[in-house]
Protein backbone atom coordinates (compact mmCIF):
# COMPACT_ATOMS: atom_id res chain seq x y z
CA UNK A 1 0.00 0.00 0.00
CA UNK A 2 2.59 2.29 0.98
CA UNK A 3 4.42 1.39 -2.23
CA UNK A 4 1.88 2.28 -4.35
CA UNK A 5 0.86 5.74 -2.09
CA UNK A 6 4.25 6.69 -2.74
CA UNK A 7 3.90 6.03 -6.76
CA UNK A 8 0.69 8.38 -7.28
CA UNK A 9 2.25 11.16 -5.02
CA UNK A 10 2.51 14.48 -6.71
CA UNK A 11 6.06 15.11 -7.65
CA UNK A 12 6.47 17.96 -5.28
CA UNK A 13 4.79 16.76 -2.34
CA UNK A 14 7.02 14.03 -2.73
CA UNK A 15 10.60 16.05 -2.88
CA UNK A 16 8.74 18.09 0.42
CA UNK A 17 8.32 14.93 2.31
CA UNK A 18 11.93 13.71 1.55
CA UNK A 19 13.63 16.93 2.48
CA UNK A 20 11.90 16.44 5.38
CA UNK A 21 13.27 13.35 6.53
CA UNK A 22 16.32 14.04 5.30
CA UNK A 23 16.47 16.75 8.24
CA UNK A 24 15.65 14.92 10.46
CA UNK A 25 18.21 12.23 10.02
CA UNK A 26 20.65 14.70 9.19
CA UNK A 27 19.94 17.65 11.51
CA UNK A 28 21.83 15.73 14.65
CA UNK A 29 24.13 13.42 12.93
CA UNK A 30 26.39 16.79 11.49
CA UNK A 31 26.93 17.55 15.21
CA UNK A 32 28.11 14.50 15.96
CA UNK A 33 30.29 13.62 13.20
CA UNK A 34 32.01 16.60 13.92
CA UNK A 35 32.53 15.97 17.68
CA UNK A 36 34.14 12.60 16.59
CA UNK A 37 36.65 15.16 14.49
CA UNK A 38 37.32 17.37 17.56
CA UNK A 39 37.90 14.42 20.04
CA UNK A 40 41.29 13.12 18.91
CA UNK A 41 42.00 16.81 18.37
CA UNK A 42 41.03 17.55 21.94
CA UNK A 43 43.39 15.10 22.85
CA UNK A 44 46.43 16.22 21.11
CA UNK A 45 46.28 19.29 23.02
CA UNK A 46 46.08 18.05 26.10
CA UNK A 47 49.02 15.97 25.44
CA UNK A 48 50.76 19.30 24.44
CA UNK A 49 50.18 20.73 27.73
CA UNK A 50 51.05 17.70 29.71
CA UNK A 51 54.44 17.85 28.23
CA UNK A 52 57.86 16.24 28.10
CA UNK A 53 57.89 13.40 25.53
CA UNK A 54 53.55 12.76 25.52
CA UNK A 55 52.50 14.37 22.32
CA UNK A 56 55.72 12.69 20.24
CA UNK A 57 54.33 9.38 21.18
CA UNK A 58 51.17 9.97 20.45
CA UNK A 59 51.89 11.71 17.07
CA UNK A 60 53.74 8.52 16.03
CA UNK A 61 50.66 6.80 16.57
CA UNK A 62 49.16 8.10 13.95
CA UNK A 63 49.51 5.58 11.42
CA UNK A 64 48.49 2.73 13.60
CA UNK A 65 45.72 5.21 14.71
CA UNK A 66 44.26 5.41 10.98
CA UNK A 67 44.06 1.65 10.71
CA UNK A 68 41.98 1.12 13.79
CA UNK A 69 39.65 4.02 12.98
CA UNK A 70 38.95 2.83 8.84
CA UNK A 71 38.46 -0.27 10.49
CA UNK A 72 36.15 0.93 12.69
CA UNK A 73 34.38 2.81 10.07
CA UNK A 74 34.43 -0.31 7.70
CA UNK A 75 32.19 -2.36 10.77
CA UNK A 76 29.86 0.90 11.57
CA UNK A 77 29.02 1.85 8.41
CA UNK A 78 27.75 -2.27 7.35
CA UNK A 79 25.95 -2.68 10.32
CA UNK A 80 24.35 0.77 9.47
CA UNK A 81 23.21 -0.50 6.50
CA UNK A 82 22.15 -3.67 7.57
CA UNK A 83 19.85 -1.76 10.10
CA UNK A 84 18.23 0.44 7.90
CA UNK A 85 17.56 -2.22 4.98
CA UNK A 86 15.98 -4.80 8.09
CA UNK A 87 14.18 -1.59 9.34
CA UNK A 88 12.48 -0.14 6.49
CA UNK A 89 11.21 -3.89 5.94
CA UNK A 90 9.39 -3.83 9.15
CA UNK A 91 12.06 -6.37 10.67
CA UNK A 92 13.16 -5.38 14.13
CA UNK A 93 14.70 -9.01 15.22
CA UNK A 94 16.49 -8.76 11.60
CA UNK A 95 18.35 -5.52 12.76
CA UNK A 96 19.20 -7.06 16.02
CA UNK A 97 20.29 -10.04 14.41
CA UNK A 98 22.22 -8.33 11.52
CA UNK A 99 24.38 -5.96 13.40
CA UNK A 100 25.21 -9.27 15.71
CA UNK A 101 26.27 -10.89 13.46
CA UNK A 102 29.00 -8.22 12.15
CA UNK A 103 29.87 -7.81 16.06
CA UNK A 104 31.03 -11.30 15.50
CA UNK A 105 33.08 -10.71 12.96
CA UNK A 106 34.17 -7.50 13.68
CA UNK A 107 35.64 -7.94 16.92
CA UNK A 108 37.59 -10.64 15.93
CA UNK A 109 39.10 -8.59 13.18
CA UNK A 110 40.19 -5.40 15.78
CA UNK A 111 41.13 -7.91 18.11
CA UNK A 112 43.84 -9.36 15.42
CA UNK A 113 44.32 -6.28 14.00
CA UNK A 114 45.48 -5.15 17.79
CA UNK A 115 47.31 -8.23 18.66
CA UNK A 116 49.21 -7.51 15.74
CA UNK A 117 50.32 -4.14 16.74
CA UNK A 118 51.35 -5.02 20.13
CA UNK A 119 53.42 -8.04 18.94
CA UNK A 120 55.28 -5.30 16.50
CA UNK A 121 55.68 -2.19 17.82
CA UNK A 122 59.15 -2.65 18.65
CA UNK A 123 59.86 -3.26 15.08
CA UNK A 124 57.73 -0.32 14.29
CA UNK A 125 59.57 1.90 17.04
CA UNK A 126 62.39 1.31 14.87
CA UNK A 127 60.79 1.39 11.32
CA UNK A 128 59.66 4.98 12.90
CA UNK A 129 63.35 5.72 14.26
CA UNK A 130 61.88 6.62 17.64
CA UNK A 131 64.78 8.51 20.11
CA UNK A 132 66.07 6.30 22.05
CA UNK A 133 64.73 8.40 25.43
CA UNK A 134 61.27 7.94 24.64
CA UNK A 135 61.37 3.89 22.88
CA UNK A 136 60.30 2.45 25.80
CA UNK A 137 56.87 4.87 26.36
CA UNK A 138 56.35 4.21 22.65
CA UNK A 139 55.93 0.53 22.92
CA UNK A 140 53.98 0.80 26.21
CA UNK A 141 51.71 2.82 24.40
CA UNK A 142 51.33 1.12 21.17
CA UNK A 143 50.32 -1.65 23.67
CA UNK A 144 48.39 -0.25 25.70
CA UNK A 145 46.24 1.43 22.68
CA UNK A 146 45.94 -1.96 20.76
CA UNK A 147 44.77 -3.22 23.22
CA UNK A 148 42.16 -0.29 24.28
CA UNK A 149 40.60 0.14 20.54
CA UNK A 150 39.02 -3.91 20.71
CA UNK A 151 36.33 -1.91 22.70
CA UNK A 152 35.78 1.21 20.22
CA UNK A 153 33.58 -1.47 17.76
CA UNK A 154 31.14 -1.47 19.93
CA UNK A 155 29.94 2.28 20.29
CA UNK A 156 29.94 2.53 16.36
CA UNK A 157 27.72 -0.76 16.42
CA UNK A 158 25.04 1.39 18.91
CA UNK A 159 25.23 3.82 16.95
CA UNK A 160 24.94 2.22 13.64
CA UNK A 161 22.03 0.35 15.00
CA UNK A 162 20.47 3.86 16.18
CA UNK A 163 20.60 5.61 13.11
CA UNK A 164 19.90 2.94 10.65
CA UNK A 165 16.54 2.77 12.59
CA UNK A 166 15.89 6.37 12.77
CA UNK A 167 17.18 7.98 16.14
CA UNK A 168 20.23 10.06 15.10
CA UNK A 169 20.02 11.67 18.10
CA UNK A 170 20.61 8.98 20.11
CA UNK A 171 23.15 7.60 18.18
CA UNK A 172 24.39 11.01 18.28
CA UNK A 173 23.99 11.20 22.37
CA UNK A 174 26.34 7.90 22.46
CA UNK A 175 28.71 9.27 20.62
CA UNK A 176 29.12 12.43 22.68
CA UNK A 177 29.03 10.20 25.66
CA UNK A 178 31.74 7.95 24.52
CA UNK A 179 33.69 11.41 23.27
CA UNK A 180 33.47 13.33 27.23
CA UNK A 181 34.65 10.12 28.79
CA UNK A 182 37.66 10.20 26.42
CA UNK A 183 38.72 13.65 26.81
CA UNK A 184 37.62 13.95 30.35
CA UNK A 185 39.39 11.27 31.67
CA UNK A 186 43.03 12.40 29.80
CA UNK A 187 42.32 15.48 31.43
CA UNK A 188 41.40 13.55 34.54
CA UNK A 189 44.52 10.98 34.41
CA UNK A 190 47.33 12.45 32.36
CA UNK A 191 47.38 16.62 33.68
CA UNK A 192 45.65 15.71 37.23
CA UNK A 193 46.75 12.67 38.19
CA UNK A 194 49.98 12.40 36.17
CA UNK A 195 49.65 9.36 34.33
CA UNK A 196 50.67 10.78 30.94
CA UNK A 197 50.34 9.22 27.33
CA UNK A 198 49.39 5.86 28.89
CA UNK A 199 46.08 8.44 29.81
CA UNK A 200 44.46 7.73 26.58
CA UNK A 201 44.62 4.01 26.20
CA UNK A 202 42.74 4.21 29.42
CA UNK A 203 40.30 6.61 28.20
CA UNK A 204 39.64 4.68 25.15
CA UNK A 205 38.86 1.58 27.07
CA UNK A 206 36.37 3.72 29.43
CA UNK A 207 34.85 5.48 26.60
CA UNK A 208 34.05 2.26 24.63
CA UNK A 209 32.51 0.34 27.39
CA UNK A 210 30.38 3.60 28.52
CA UNK A 211 29.71 4.18 25.14
CA UNK A 212 28.29 0.34 24.29
CA UNK A 213 26.38 0.21 27.94
CA UNK A 214 24.51 3.13 26.96
CA UNK A 215 23.97 2.44 23.11
CA UNK A 216 23.00 -1.16 24.13
CA UNK A 217 20.17 0.58 26.90
CA UNK A 218 18.85 2.96 24.08
CA UNK A 219 18.43 0.26 21.32
CA UNK A 220 16.36 -2.12 23.77
CA UNK A 221 14.06 0.86 24.98
CA UNK A 222 13.31 1.76 21.84
CA UNK A 223 12.78 -1.56 20.58
CA UNK A 224 15.80 -1.35 18.11
CA UNK A 225 17.12 -4.27 20.21
CA UNK A 226 13.95 -6.54 21.26
CA UNK A 227 13.94 -8.68 24.06
CA UNK A 228 14.14 -12.28 23.60
CA UNK A 229 15.39 -11.68 19.76
CA UNK A 230 16.72 -14.25 18.16
CA UNK A 231 20.82 -13.52 16.95
CA UNK A 232 21.04 -16.10 14.65
CA UNK A 233 24.10 -15.50 12.07
CA UNK A 234 22.83 -13.53 8.93
CA UNK A 235 24.95 -15.17 6.41
CA UNK A 236 24.44 -11.69 4.58
CA UNK A 237 26.39 -9.84 5.96
CA UNK A 238 29.40 -11.30 4.21
CA UNK A 239 27.45 -9.38 1.72
CA UNK A 240 27.57 -6.46 3.39
CA UNK A 241 30.88 -6.71 5.05
CA UNK A 242 32.99 -6.92 1.59
CA UNK A 243 30.87 -4.72 -0.69
CA UNK A 244 30.50 -1.66 1.77
CA UNK A 245 32.81 -2.50 5.22
CA UNK A 246 35.92 -3.29 3.22
CA UNK A 247 35.80 -0.19 0.84
CA UNK A 248 34.76 2.39 3.37
CA UNK A 249 37.54 1.31 5.47
CA UNK A 250 40.64 0.98 2.38
CA UNK A 251 38.82 4.76 1.19
CA UNK A 252 39.62 5.99 4.72
CA UNK A 253 43.45 4.54 4.21
CA UNK A 254 43.80 5.54 1.23
CA UNK A 255 42.55 9.40 2.24
CA UNK A 256 45.55 9.04 4.71
CA UNK A 257 47.40 7.96 2.17
CA UNK A 258 47.41 10.36 0.10
CA UNK A 259 47.67 13.01 2.76
CA UNK A 260 51.32 11.67 3.63
CA UNK A 261 51.88 11.72 -0.11
CA UNK A 262 50.97 15.74 -0.72
CA UNK A 263 53.22 16.40 2.77
CA UNK A 264 56.03 14.48 1.62
CA UNK A 265 55.38 16.44 -2.36
CA UNK A 266 55.36 19.40 -0.20
CA UNK A 267 58.35 18.94 1.81
CA UNK A 268 60.53 20.44 -0.29
CA UNK A 269 59.34 23.90 -0.25
CA UNK A 270 59.59 24.31 3.40
CA UNK A 271 57.81 24.65 6.69
CA UNK A 272 55.82 27.65 6.05
CA UNK A 273 55.07 25.82 2.83
CA UNK A 274 54.09 22.06 4.65
CA UNK A 275 52.63 24.01 7.86
CA UNK A 276 50.71 26.45 5.91
CA UNK A 277 49.10 23.33 3.35
CA UNK A 278 48.57 21.24 7.18
CA UNK A 279 46.51 23.94 8.14
CA UNK A 280 44.13 24.36 4.99
CA UNK A 281 44.02 20.48 5.38
CA UNK A 282 43.12 20.74 8.97
CA UNK A 283 39.65 22.96 7.98
CA UNK A 284 38.93 21.21 5.14
CA UNK A 285 38.55 18.10 7.40
CA UNK A 286 35.86 19.90 9.56
CA UNK A 287 34.66 21.34 6.00
CA UNK A 288 33.90 17.56 5.01
CA UNK A 289 32.04 16.33 7.82
CA UNK A 290 28.53 17.78 6.51
CA UNK A 291 28.62 16.25 3.47
CA UNK A 292 29.55 13.16 4.21
CA UNK A 293 26.40 13.16 7.28
CA UNK A 294 23.99 14.34 4.69
CA UNK A 295 25.67 11.68 2.20
CA UNK A 296 25.03 8.97 5.41
CA UNK A 297 21.75 10.68 5.85
CA UNK A 298 20.70 9.97 1.97
CA UNK A 299 22.14 6.46 1.89
CA UNK A 300 19.98 5.60 5.62
CA UNK A 301 17.01 6.82 3.62
CA UNK A 302 17.23 5.08 0.51
CA UNK A 303 18.46 1.94 2.14
CA UNK A 304 15.13 1.90 4.79
CA UNK A 305 13.06 2.65 1.13
CA UNK A 306 14.71 -0.52 -0.43
CA UNK A 307 13.72 -2.69 2.64
CA UNK A 308 10.62 -1.15 2.55
CA UNK A 309 10.02 -2.28 -0.96
CA UNK A 310 9.81 1.86 -2.18
CA UNK A 311 12.44 2.44 -4.77
CA UNK A 312 10.21 4.93 -6.66
CA UNK A 313 10.71 7.31 -3.73
CA UNK A 314 14.81 7.24 -4.39
CA UNK A 315 15.54 9.73 -7.05
CA UNK A 316 12.91 12.15 -5.08
CA UNK A 317 14.98 11.55 -1.89
CA UNK A 318 18.54 12.00 -3.86
CA UNK A 319 17.58 15.33 -5.59
CA UNK A 320 16.57 16.82 -1.68
CA UNK A 321 20.00 15.75 -0.97
CA UNK A 322 21.76 17.29 -3.87
CA UNK A 323 19.76 20.27 -3.52
CA UNK A 324 20.36 20.63 0.54
CA UNK A 325 24.37 20.47 -0.34
CA UNK A 326 24.66 22.16 -3.50
CA UNK A 327 23.27 25.39 -1.37
CA UNK A 328 25.47 24.96 1.63
CA UNK A 329 28.42 23.95 -0.38
CA UNK A 330 27.67 27.07 -2.42
CA UNK A 331 27.86 29.53 0.39
CA UNK A 332 30.70 27.15 2.35
CA UNK A 333 32.96 27.98 -0.88
CA UNK A 334 32.18 32.14 -1.06
CA UNK A 335 32.86 32.07 2.74
CA UNK A 336 35.84 30.07 2.43
CA UNK A 337 37.36 32.36 -0.60
CA UNK A 338 36.19 35.51 0.25
CA UNK A 339 37.51 35.32 3.84
CA UNK A 340 40.42 32.84 3.30
CA UNK A 341 42.84 35.84 4.37
CA UNK A 342 41.62 36.19 7.68
CA UNK A 343 40.59 32.88 7.75
CA UNK A 344 44.59 31.69 7.61
CA UNK A 345 45.58 33.67 10.06
CA UNK A 346 43.12 32.68 12.56
CA UNK A 347 44.42 28.93 11.83
CA UNK A 348 47.70 29.24 12.13
CA UNK A 349 48.57 32.65 13.86
CA UNK A 350 51.31 32.87 12.20
CA UNK A 351 51.47 35.48 8.89
CA UNK A 352 54.23 33.53 6.54
CA UNK A 353 52.26 30.39 7.53
CA UNK A 354 48.94 32.05 6.78
CA UNK A 355 50.22 33.32 3.44
CA UNK A 356 50.44 29.60 2.26
CA UNK A 357 47.21 28.66 3.79
CA UNK A 358 45.74 32.06 2.10
CA UNK A 359 47.16 30.25 -1.46
CA UNK A 360 46.05 27.03 -1.36
CA UNK A 361 42.30 28.66 -0.47
CA UNK A 362 42.21 30.99 -2.92
CA UNK A 363 42.95 28.21 -5.71
CA UNK A 364 41.03 25.16 -3.92
CA UNK A 365 38.22 27.02 -2.09
CA UNK A 366 35.79 27.95 -4.84
CA UNK A 367 35.61 24.26 -5.97
CA UNK A 368 34.15 23.46 -2.40
CA UNK A 369 30.66 24.10 -3.90
CA UNK A 370 31.12 20.87 -5.78
CA UNK A 371 33.46 19.42 -3.73
CA UNK A 372 30.73 18.66 -1.02
CA UNK A 373 28.59 16.94 -4.06
CA UNK A 374 31.17 14.93 -4.72
CA UNK A 375 31.82 13.26 -0.76
CA UNK A 376 28.08 13.28 -0.67
CA UNK A 377 28.15 10.78 -3.60
CA UNK A 378 30.94 8.86 -3.06
CA UNK A 379 29.27 8.07 1.02
CA UNK A 380 25.96 7.39 -0.67
CA UNK A 381 27.52 5.11 -3.70
CA UNK A 382 29.88 3.09 -0.98
CA UNK A 383 26.56 2.47 1.36
CA UNK A 384 23.77 1.61 -1.34
CA UNK A 385 26.32 -1.62 -2.56
CA UNK A 386 28.73 0.32 -4.83
CA UNK A 387 31.46 0.81 -2.45
CA UNK A 388 33.93 -0.92 -4.87
CA UNK A 389 32.95 1.83 -7.34
CA UNK A 390 33.09 4.41 -4.67
CA UNK A 391 36.63 3.04 -3.85
CA UNK A 392 38.16 2.50 -7.33
CA UNK A 393 37.24 6.78 -8.22
CA UNK A 394 38.78 7.45 -4.45
CA UNK A 395 42.05 5.98 -6.37
CA UNK A 396 41.54 7.74 -9.76
CA UNK A 397 40.81 11.10 -7.83
CA UNK A 398 43.80 10.93 -5.23
CA UNK A 399 46.15 9.27 -7.79
CA UNK A 400 45.64 12.43 -10.45
CA UNK A 401 46.47 14.56 -7.46
CA UNK A 402 49.20 13.01 -5.75
CA UNK A 403 51.22 11.89 -8.87
CA UNK A 404 50.21 14.46 -11.27
CA UNK A 405 50.24 17.06 -9.46
CA UNK A 406 53.07 16.07 -7.13
CA UNK A 407 55.72 15.67 -10.04
CA UNK A 408 54.12 18.77 -11.92
CA UNK A 409 54.50 20.66 -8.31
CA UNK A 410 58.54 19.46 -7.71
CA UNK A 411 59.41 20.13 -11.50
CA UNK A 412 57.99 23.61 -11.79
CA UNK A 413 59.60 24.48 -8.51
CA UNK A 414 56.22 25.64 -7.08
CA UNK A 415 53.13 24.31 -4.50
CA UNK A 416 50.95 25.99 -6.95
CA UNK A 417 50.60 23.16 -9.35
CA UNK A 418 49.76 20.69 -6.57
CA UNK A 419 46.96 23.01 -5.26
CA UNK A 420 45.53 23.56 -9.41
CA UNK A 421 45.35 19.75 -9.59
CA UNK A 422 43.52 19.14 -6.08
CA UNK A 423 41.06 22.24 -7.87
CA UNK A 424 40.92 20.19 -10.82
CA UNK A 425 40.28 16.70 -9.51
CA UNK A 426 37.20 18.51 -7.68
CA UNK A 427 35.63 19.87 -10.44
CA UNK A 428 36.70 16.61 -12.67
CA UNK A 429 34.40 14.60 -9.56
CA UNK A 430 30.97 15.93 -11.71
CA UNK A 431 31.46 12.53 -13.21
CA UNK A 432 30.93 10.91 -9.29
CA UNK A 433 27.75 12.90 -9.38
CA UNK A 434 26.04 12.10 -12.59
CA UNK A 435 27.19 8.39 -12.02
CA UNK A 436 24.96 8.48 -8.20
CA UNK A 437 22.47 9.66 -10.43
CA UNK A 438 22.33 7.21 -13.56
CA UNK A 439 22.51 4.32 -10.77
CA UNK A 440 19.76 5.83 -8.49
CA UNK A 441 17.27 6.09 -11.59
CA UNK A 442 18.40 2.66 -12.94
CA UNK A 443 17.23 1.17 -9.41
CA UNK A 444 13.91 2.79 -8.94
CA UNK A 445 13.19 1.20 -12.34
CA UNK A 446 14.32 -2.45 -11.66
CA UNK A 447 12.72 -2.68 -8.20
CA UNK A 448 13.12 -3.14 -4.71
CA UNK A 449 14.30 -6.75 -4.90
CA UNK A 450 17.48 -6.23 -7.30
CA UNK A 451 19.06 -3.27 -5.26
CA UNK A 452 18.53 -5.32 -2.15
CA UNK A 453 19.98 -8.11 -3.32
CA UNK A 454 23.05 -5.52 -4.42
CA UNK A 455 23.75 -4.42 -1.73
CA UNK A 456 23.91 -7.82 0.22
CA UNK A 457 25.60 -10.23 -2.09
CA UNK A 458 28.58 -11.64 -1.44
Amino acid sequence: MAASAGETTHPHTALAAERRALWRMVAPMVPSELIGVITPAAVLVLMGIMGGDALYVRSLFTPLAFLFFALQAGIGVSAQVAAAVAHGGGQPGAVAAGVASIARVGFPCVALVGLVAALCAQPLATLLSVEPAVRADFVAFVRWVSAAMVLLPGPALCVAALRGTGHPWLGGLVLVTTALFEIGLVYLLGLRWGLGSLSVPAAAAVGGVAGTVLGLILARRRSVWPAGAALTWRPEVTGLLVRIGLPVAMSFVLVFASNLGMLWVLSTFGPFVVSGFAAAITLQSVLVVPAVALGSGVAILMNQHLGAGQPQRLRALLRAGLELGAGGYALTALVCWSARDPLALVLTGDPAVAHETSRYLAVVSPTYALFGLVLLALTVLEQIGHGPLALVLNVVYFAGVVAVGGWLARRGSSPSALYDAVAVANLGGVTVVATLVALVRRMSRAGAAPAVAAITAP
